[in-house]
């Protein structure tokens, strides 16, 4: 019995490393003929794919010159049919037209043969002289859904009539011909299919009485229209669908605008889509487009100008707030075409706007007109504030968000007397427009006044002013202003609250101000806000409320961990320069070098010679030296990184120095400056010079001259004017050959030319490697000839 189990078990065993051994031996042969399977029903998905292309809706068409706006794709005939598409094929064999279902029909397609195409639905067809009878393209295109008749020159001899309509009788759209193609008589009864019709370059006065017999059609596209009213067609009982394309590529100006104020009364209309042209700015041009404002709800428009995508959704966003304001006919119509005649609606003429206008679209928040609006409250609110103080017997009502807290509003109101309303009502008499305004349709321009931030500011003030602002508190005021320009933010925030109990100063608003758009801190940009509220002109009230910044973030590393730069303020205050005004941009690069030491380039890029830029250039100058690196410079680009960055910066410097918004920029030395200063040294290193500086001959007494780090690749013969140089630094440019003006730098005792060429753009270091490619700049043996005294660095 032992020996009986000890053989099934030993059997067993063997049973089982058989059954393993096959398994090792057959799994890659079954996962082999799983692939093979796998590849086989893919192979045969495709083909399955492949062909049911065919049968597409759409497999291109060319387009006709008369309407370019199709962009379908072209199927080659000729080739055996694969699925990719071949443009504009000039190949067409009409006996292989059968696999499409779109189709451009030509003159060498004709005489047409007896293959009837069933699968065919969209006709594109050139009329000829000697084109087939209408019948025999119906033979050929018996379900023809889609037809577009285009013609080049003349008149051809057979045109649209009746038979078209009775021989195709599955036809629903026909487009691409003009009304002087049609004769005159009726086609109604033929077209009883047709639901919609596009009709170019249409002459006449007036629509033909055929259109208008075609009782079943909704949709209607009009190109290049040049008769003068459309209002026959509010006679279409199901015309539910109308594009009107008033717009000549050719000749933009000499297309006339018809008159459709009726038709806008038509029982079935739904939508509306006019594109005009972007040199329509006539107001007289557009009157007649004045009716769109009294456009019913049920209508929906589109308006659109001709390769304007941003003015096209800016006049539709117009028009929706003026249909949306509660304003009169005449108000809307007046509006619209002011605004449609004005490509930018900040370029209107502000004596063209009145009260209502700006108040609608301040309770629009349409933020175009914002620099508009509140130079017309800062002028409308100091007339009022002339007119009635607020006083005793006044009512005073905030529309919107001003900048004084309730509680000091209170506080205000048991002072001198005057009561606040929460509702404006017919008590009101005073009312303060603040930001986002609401229910402005309820105030009265002609009998309330209408005040700002600022006129209650200086109406607070004037009546009890705050310890800080009389003159006795003259030290402490010096003590405030200096924690207010300290870089420490404990100081700024001990100062506010100083100023918040004891008032604020002129001297004030702009420490305040820069520390507003610097601070990482919201909550105390808010305090700040609340303090410069009504403060200062327009402009620096919308620069107080503007979202800008120049936080942290503007000092610190990009994505790439590299510094971000001068590049990045300067983009800014070009961006800024008219919303917030010249004058402020330019006090805000001042103060922010003062406080950063960068920011500086935009007020030295200014061409006129400003007082404050004089007083900044005079922050540049150190003894006889110029150190306009200190101002222009980009010393944090290369002293923040390592060797492959200067490298890099070196290599391309619009990209590494990110200076994509100041490659051009060309800061010109100060003229008068050398007159009443000796400047002897002129430091003009990593400035980002592509060519020495304007007015850079007026320093005559200049000895050395430091151009270290630049891409320069060439220096002007006038640089011979400053013949007392002796010590000049070109390293680290981009020049090609050794400049020949040196050669009359008679006075030269130092010449540095080390890596004074480009590096080449080779990987792994190679940059400087003279193996590699990399050609040093030397002086040439005349020139060592002609300054033998000269030390001239040089790569080795």
């Amino acid at each position: 019995m032992a020996r009986v189990s000890i053989n099934f078990v030993l059997a067993l065993v063997l049973e089982l490393v058989l059954a393993l051994v096959l398994v090792l031996v057959l799994a890659p042969v079954l996962v082999l003929v799983l692939a093979l399977v796998l590849v086989l029903v893919f192979v045969v998905a495709i083909r399955s794919i492949h062909g049911q292309i065919p049968s597409l809706s759409f497999c291109h068409c060319k387009l006709s010159k008369t309407y370019p706006n199709t962009d379908d794709f072209e199927i080659d005939p000729d080739e055996d049919f694969q699925p990719r598409a071949k443009y504009k094929s000039n190949k067409y064999k009409s006996n292989k037209m059968s696999f499409n279902s779109t189709l451009y029909l030509k003159d060498n397609d004709l005489p047409l043969d007896s293959v009837i195409k069933p699968k065919v639905t969209k006709l594109h067809y050139q009329l000829t002289r000697n084109h087939p009878e209408w019948s025999e393209l119906a033979r050929a295109f018996p379900n023809l859904i889609d037809l577009e008749i285009s013609h080049s020159g003349n008149v051809p001899s057979r045109v649209p009539d009746a038979a078209l309509f009775s021989s195709f009788d599955k036809l629903e759209c026909l487009r691409g011909l003009g009304l002087q193609l049609f004769p005159k008589s009726r086609h109604s009864e033929q077209a009883a299919t047709l639901s919609h019709l596009i009709l170019i370059n249409s002459d006449g006065e007036t629509l033909p009485p055929w259109l208008k017999s075609i009782k079943n059609i909704s949709g209607l596209t009009l190109v290049r229209p040049s008769m003068a009213s459309l209002d026959e067609l509010s006679e279409l009982p199901f015309l539910s669908n109308i594009k009107l394309e008033l717009h000549h590529y050719d000749h933009p100006n000499d297309l006339p605008i018809p008159s459709f104020a009726c038709l806008l009364k038509a029982p079935a209309l739904r939508q509306l889509e006019i594109e005009l042209s972007p040199q329509a700015q006539d107001t007289a041009y557009l009157a007649p487009l004045a009716c769109l404002v009294d456009l019913p709800q049920h209508i929906e428009l589109k308006l659109n100008v001709y390769s304007r995508v941003a003015r096209s959704d800016e006049l539709n966003k117009l028009l929706g707030i003026l249909q949306n304001a509660e304003l009169t006919g005449e108000q809307r119509r007046h509006y619209w075409l002011l605004l449609l005649a004005t490509p930018k609606p900040k370029n209107l003429q502000s004596e063209k706007l009145d009260a209502r206008f700006h108040l609608t679209f301040m309770e629009a928040k349409f933020n175009p007109v914002k620099v508009l609006a509140q130079a017309w409250l800062r002028s409308r609110a100091q007339v009022d504030a002339q007119r009635s103080p607020l006083g005793p017997d006044c009512v005073l009502f905030i529309c919107g968000k001003s900048g004084f807290k309730a509680t000091e509003l209170k506080e205000k109101a048991a002072e001198l007397g005057f009561s606040l309303s929460k509702t404006l009502d017919s008590k009101v008499t005073h009312i303060v427009l603040g930001s986002n305004p609401k229910l402005t349709a309820a105030i009265d321009v002609d009998q309330h006044l209408i005040i700002d931030d600022t006129v209650l500011s200086q109406w607070f003030s004037a009546d009890a002013p705050k310890f800080l602002q009389q003159t006795s508190a003259a030290p402490m005021l010096d003590n405030v202003l200096d924690m207010l320009r300290s870089p420490d933010e404990t100081s700024h925030l001990v100062a506010i609250t100083m100023l918040e109990q004891g008032g604020i100063t002129s001297e004030m608003q702009l420490p305040l101000f820069l520390i507003l758009k610097t601070t990482d801190n919201k909550a105390l940009r808010k305090q700040i806000q609340t303090l410069l509220a009504g403060l200062g002109d327009n402009l620096f009230q919308l620069a107080v409320q503007d979202r800008v910044t120049f936080d942290g973030k503007m000092r610190g590393l990009n994505k790439h961990g590299d510094p971000i730069g001068e590049g990045a303020v300067y983009k800014k205050l070009k961006g800024l320069n008219k919303r917030w005004g010249k004058a402020l941009c330019d006090e805000f690069s001042l103060l922010y070098f003062n406080r950063f030491g960068e920011g500086l380039l935009w007020l030295l890029n200014q061409k006129e010679e400003l007082a404050l830029r004089q007083q900044a250039i005079q922050a540049l100058v150190e003894g006889e030296r110029l150190n306009w690196h200190k101002g222009c410079g980009f010393e944090r680009m290369l002293t923040l990184g390592d060797d492959d960055r200067r490298v890099n910066c070196h290599l391309y410097p619009d990209i590494y120095l990110r200076s994509d918004e100041l490659h051009n920029i060309k800061a010109p030395l100060p003229v008068e400056l050398p007159s009443k200063t000796r400047i002897t040294e002129l430091d003009l290193h990593n400035c980002l010079l592509g060519e020495l500086p304007a007015n850079i001959m007026h320093y005559v007494d200049v000895t050395v001259l430091n151009l270290h780090f630049n891409h320069l690749s060439s220096l002007p013969a006038t640089l011979a004017t400053l013949s007392n140089i002796e010590d000049l630094d070109l390293s680290y440019n981009h020049f090609d050959e050794f400049p020949a003006v040196l050669f009359k730098l008679t006075n030269l005792k130092r010449l540095d030319l080390r890596r004074a060429r480009q590096p080449t753009g080779r990987i792994f270091n190679h940059h400087y490697d003279t193996s590699q490619g990399y050609q040093p700049i030397s002086a040439p043996k005349a020139f060592r000839d002609a300054l033998p005294d000269c030390e001239i660095l040089e790569d080795l």
